[in-house]
Protein backbone atom coordinates (compact mmCIF):
# COMPACT_ATOMS: atom_id res chain seq x y z
CA UNK A 1 0.00 0.00 0.00
CA UNK A 2 1.26 3.49 -1.01
CA UNK A 3 0.95 6.72 1.39
CA UNK A 4 0.12 9.48 -0.33
CA UNK A 5 0.32 13.13 0.91
CA UNK A 6 -1.16 15.93 -1.27
CA UNK A 7 -0.25 19.64 -0.87
CA UNK A 8 -3.18 21.66 -2.30
CA UNK A 9 -1.58 25.06 -3.23
CA UNK A 10 -2.89 28.57 -4.89
CA UNK A 11 -1.70 27.48 -8.07
CA UNK A 12 -1.92 23.54 -7.98
CA UNK A 13 -2.41 20.71 -6.00
CA UNK A 14 0.63 17.99 -5.73
CA UNK A 15 0.59 14.58 -4.62
CA UNK A 16 3.34 12.61 -3.34
CA UNK A 17 4.14 9.22 -2.70
CA UNK A 18 5.96 8.31 0.57
CA UNK A 19 9.71 6.89 -0.12
CA UNK A 20 10.75 6.70 3.28
CA UNK A 21 10.91 7.74 7.06
CA UNK A 22 13.61 8.33 9.38
CA UNK A 23 13.98 9.32 13.06
CA UNK A 24 17.18 11.89 13.78
CA UNK A 25 18.10 13.73 17.01
CA UNK A 26 15.99 17.36 16.74
CA UNK A 27 19.29 19.17 15.89
CA UNK A 28 20.63 17.19 13.46
CA UNK A 29 19.84 19.28 10.14
CA UNK A 30 21.72 17.24 7.40
CA UNK A 31 18.15 15.13 7.26
CA UNK A 32 16.87 17.86 5.39
CA UNK A 33 19.51 18.66 2.87
CA UNK A 34 18.43 18.15 -0.86
CA UNK A 35 19.55 14.26 -1.61
CA UNK A 36 19.62 15.55 -5.58
CA UNK A 37 16.37 14.69 -6.46
CA UNK A 38 12.30 15.96 -6.33
CA UNK A 39 11.14 15.32 -3.22
CA UNK A 40 9.39 16.56 -0.01
CA UNK A 41 10.75 15.97 3.35
CA UNK A 42 8.28 16.66 6.18
CA UNK A 43 8.79 16.50 9.94
CA UNK A 44 7.61 16.24 13.44
CA UNK A 45 8.41 16.29 17.15
CA UNK A 46 9.21 12.12 18.23
CA UNK A 47 8.25 10.95 20.43
CA UNK A 48 4.72 13.05 20.44
CA UNK A 49 4.79 16.02 22.58
CA UNK A 50 8.47 15.62 23.05
CA UNK A 51 11.59 17.72 21.00
CA UNK A 52 14.20 15.75 21.43
CA UNK A 53 13.96 14.11 18.05
CA UNK A 54 12.17 14.49 14.82
CA UNK A 55 10.84 12.13 12.66
CA UNK A 56 11.34 12.80 8.57
CA UNK A 57 8.88 11.83 5.95
CA UNK A 58 10.29 11.69 2.44
CA UNK A 59 7.71 11.71 -0.54
CA UNK A 60 8.26 11.97 -4.60
CA UNK A 61 5.60 14.02 -6.52
CA UNK A 62 3.45 11.41 -8.58
CA UNK A 63 0.65 14.10 -10.09
CA UNK A 64 0.21 17.20 -10.51
CA UNK A 65 -3.84 19.02 -10.69
CA UNK A 66 -3.92 22.90 -11.95
CA UNK A 67 -6.93 24.11 -10.99
CA UNK A 68 -10.50 23.20 -13.65
CA UNK A 69 -7.76 20.65 -15.45
CA UNK A 70 -7.27 17.10 -15.41
CA UNK A 71 -4.66 15.61 -13.60
CA UNK A 72 -1.00 14.93 -15.26
CA UNK A 73 1.00 12.00 -13.76
CA UNK A 74 4.53 12.10 -13.74
CA UNK A 75 7.31 9.99 -15.12
CA UNK A 76 8.34 9.11 -11.37
CA UNK A 77 4.76 7.67 -10.37
CA UNK A 78 4.98 5.19 -13.89
CA UNK A 79 8.80 4.05 -13.27
CA UNK A 80 8.28 3.85 -9.67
Amino acid sequence: MVSLVALELPYATIEYAVTGRKIVPADYLQALESRGREEVALQACWPRFFASHRVIVYAKPVKVTLPGEQPYLLAAAETG
